[in-house]
């Protein structure tokens, strides 16, 4: 996955989130449901470190924590040596350029605010019946 924002996949089947899960095995990824109070802190743990994190569960509206993480661009072709930090609770990060933040959703048909649109790349992995039905006849 190479883009300068993080994605939200819209999975209702849990694609995407055992293909995220396989794909970040190897780097120490960490997940978890974002309503778990322990959010914050292993946002804090990992974004200096370098680790990705999977955020499980989201809602229709997004936690206000994940505001200056979706507005963090993921650095681009000759920019790696800049340093890029975060606020995150009152705490200034520097962000690693291993890191990584993926979000999923289980809802079929979420209504996100137009921010979620502008500061992150939204993935749709719904399957409709003809596509699972063709699937299915392979």
């Amino acid at each position: 996955v190479s883009a300068t924002r993080w994605p939200l996949c819209i999975d209702p089947q849990g694609q995407a989130r055992r293909w995220l899960q396989k794909m970040t095995a190897s780097q120490d990824s960490r997940q978890l449901e974002i309503s778990r109070p322990e959010v914050t802190r292993t946002l804090s743990e990992c974004i200096p470190a370098g680790r990705p994190v999977l955020l499980t569960g989201c809602s229709d509206s997004l936690p206000a924590v994940l505001g200056p993480l979706a507005e963090l661009r993921a650095p681009l072709a000759g920019t790696k040596h800049l340093k890029r930090t975060v606020r995150l609770v009152g705490e200034e990060l520097e962000v690693s350029e291993t890191f990584a933040l993926y979000l999923t959703t289980r809802l079929a048909n979420p209504r996100f605010k137009p921010w979620v649109f502008a500061d992150l790349t939204v993935v749709d992995f719904n399957m409709t019946f003809a596509g699972l039905s063709e699937h299915m006849l392979r």
